[in-house]
């Protein structure tokens, strides 16, 4: 019998065992670390070093004496103080107490050294890793964290970083690190800064981290110094960097600021709300309590929680299931890269404002408001989208904005929208949208219209001397792109191909084409447009693919060689000429027909024959 209940009792304590074993495993998990100060092997920086503790001791010597010793450090709740640079080793894991928003007996490092210094360096310390400690610059510390050249599984997990001046956390010549819960808060410069100031930042990554209550010192205003007062800030840093579950609220500028040269930027998850503060502050003195309840007042700045500023190479810069909260917005600033547009998805905002295109909108619901500011800004309206330009003169030209997988060109005005292309003193950086602001090169103008929907008119005016080709495809809707001179301009070579839109070329005498070839078009016009200057191919227009082209007013002259034609319609296509004339172009080809195509013919001149392949030529009357 007493064999048999200690067999029991062995059983019932191995039991127990497994089940605080099992306990101990879910704690360790749920918390994400330690659920209770480390043990072990582990060196005390009191009992190890000689720190003190108190907030009042100087303990420089024993934290630098551990954050070289390449070991595990326990650092207990308490505040050390310390009054220089600290500099962290490779492979030393410092863990404290608290952190990140657990302010309850927290391990604070309080820096008291040299105002605007940097608190701690992290330069070339690989491994390394700090757990749990809060960071105090004491309104005193220039940087807080340096972060240089360190990789290789080194982090920060639960660190919190207050009080500094310029940057609480800068980033340069680093990957594949991590952040996860790090609080960067309270500091009156920026929060955190990613620059290639020594190289590219590549391969980082922020998860359900805190940026709020930076750039105290309100030195954003909303209109010229952008580049401050953010919670985090990109600066030509590099490639493939993630922010996932971060919270931006309450800074002095932007909550996310983008700049420069980027790549495979990725923000998911994040929730924004009240930043501008500095924009916000100002309105407020110029204005009062009425500048937050009406947003029409003139003095109003952009109080934007997100601002891209790319002016060179951003590829792949994603924004998925974000939202944005109050009166703030995005404000798309610079040329937004030039290789892929600026991406919005599954994103809930109040107020879009675009000085540029490079951008699509996907399956978002924008909740915006009126506001003065210029640029793109759209609101729902109905079951519908009204699309309008702010007050003054505008700066921004359309975007794109993807629904039901369609791809939109959503011009400012509901009315349409003028975009400009000076041949020869125009410029692709320009916005468009003023003769000042011309484009160069009518191909960035059909880059806009590729692969989307037109809904309302668009006009583009060229001019300048210089000849210009260009390729518009791929665009439907309802709405027309209407391509005239302002002066003397000269197309070269311009391919239609599936432009189911309205498309127009009105001359009105003053523009020359030399070719055009159509295929696949529904609704072509051209009006006083002399077809003349060098060309290739067997004629000066050619529609096909079943498109249907109306000519008036035009006159066609021969090439250099005498080998082109004039109008040939092939593959069941439509083509209407009237009060035209076709003059020395190739013999027997002034007007053809092929492949069940139709030319109808009224009032025209021509001196170089017909020819029918299997197509009609009806002369009307």
């Amino acid at each position: 019998m007493v064999a048999k209940l200690d067999e029991r009792e062995d059983r019932m304590h191995f039991t127990l065992f497994v089940l605080l074993a099992v306990t101990g495993c879910l704690c360790l998990v749920m918390t994400g670390g330690w659920a209770a100060p480390p043990t072990g092997h582990m060196l005390s920086i009191i009992d190890d070093f000689g720190a003190v503790g108190d907030g009042v001791a100087d303990d420089t010597e024993a934290l630098q004496e551990a954050f070289d010793s390449k070991e595990d450090v326990y650092i207990p709740q308490g505040t050390y103080r310390f009054t220089r640079t600290l500099h962290m080793a490779g492979r030393t894991k410092v863990y404290g107490h608290g952190g990140g928003w657990d302010r309850h007996g927290q391990t604070t490092l309080k820096y008291d050294g040299p105002e605007a210094e940097t608190a701690i360096v992290v330069k070339k310390a690989h491994f390394f890793q700090m757990r749990r400690v809060r960071l105090d610059g004491s309104n005193k510390a220039g940087v807080g964290i340096h972060w240089e050249a360190t990789w290789t599984a080194a982090l920060l997990e639960d660190v919190a970083i207050t009080g500094t001046t310029q940057h609480a956390l800068f980033m340069t010549r680093t990957w594949c690190v991590s952040f996860t819960r790090l609080v960067v808060r309270n500091n009156r410069g920026n929060g955190v800064t990613l620059s290639s100031q020594a190289g590219p930042v590549n391969s980082v990554n922020f998860i359900d981290c805190r940026f709020l209550q930076n750039g105290l010192d309100y030195k954003y205003d909303g209109e010229g110094n952008f580049a401050v007062g953010y919670g985090f800030g990109i600066f030509n840093a590099g490639t493939v960097i993630n922010l996932t579950g971060c919270l931006f609220e309450v800074n002095g500028g932007a909550g996310l600021y983008l700049e420069g040269w980027m790549a495979q930027i990725h923000v998911s998850g994040g929730y924004f709300e009240q930043n501008s503060q500095g924009a916000i502050h100002r309105d407020l003195e110029t204005n009062g309590e009425d500048a937050l309840a009406d947003k029409h007042r003139s003095s109003c700045g952009r109080w934007a929680s997100i601002i891209e500023n790319c002016s060179s190479t951003a590829y792949g810069v994603v924004f998925e299931n974000i939202y944005i909260h109050g009166k703030n917005g995005i404000w798309l600033k610079g040329r937004g890269g030039q290789s892929s547009p600026i991406r919005f998805r599954n994103c809930q905002g109040k107020v879009l404002y675009a000085d540029h295109g490079n951008w699509e909108w996907i399956e978002s619901q924008p909740q915006t408001e009126v506001t003065r500011l210029p640029g793109v800004i759209f609101r729902p309206q109905g079951e519908g989208y009204q699309w309008w330009a702010g007050e003054g003169p505008p700066s921004g030209h359309p975007g794109h904005r993807v629904d039901g997988g369609i791809c939109y060109v959503m011009p400012a005005p509901a009315e349409g929208l003028a975009l400009y292309v000076d041949t020869d003193k125009g410029d692709d950086a320009n916005d468009g949208r003023a003769p000042e602001q011309a484009w160069r090169s009518l191909q960035k103008v059909a880059n806009l219209f590729a692969n989307t929907r037109v809904t309302t008119p668009f006009t583009v005016i060229i001019s300048g001397s210089e000849v210009v080709d260009a390729e518009f495809a791929d665009i439907d809707g309802r709405g027309t792109i209407t391509i005239q001179a302002q002066g003397q301009a000269h197309l070269g070579r311009v391919r239609l191909s599936n432009v189911t839109c309205g498309l127009r070329i009105a001359g009105g005498g003053k523009m020359t084409i030399a070719q055009l070839t159509a295929g696949r078009c529904q609704d072509v016009e051209l009006t006083r447009v002399p077809f003349a200057g060098g060309c290739e191919g067997e004629s000066r227009l050619l529609a096909e693919g079943a498109s249907n082209v109306v000519i008036s007013q035009c006159q066609f002259a021969p090439n250099e060689q005498g080998t082109t034609g004039g109008v040939w319609a092939r593959a069941n296509s439509r083509v209407y000429v009237e009060s035209s004339s076709i003059q020395g172009v190739a013999a027997g080809r002034g007007v053809r027909a092929s492949s069940g195509a139709e030319v109808k013919l009224k009032r025209v001149e021509n001196n170089a024959g017909e020819m029918l392949e299997g197509g009609t030529i009806e002369h009307l009357h």
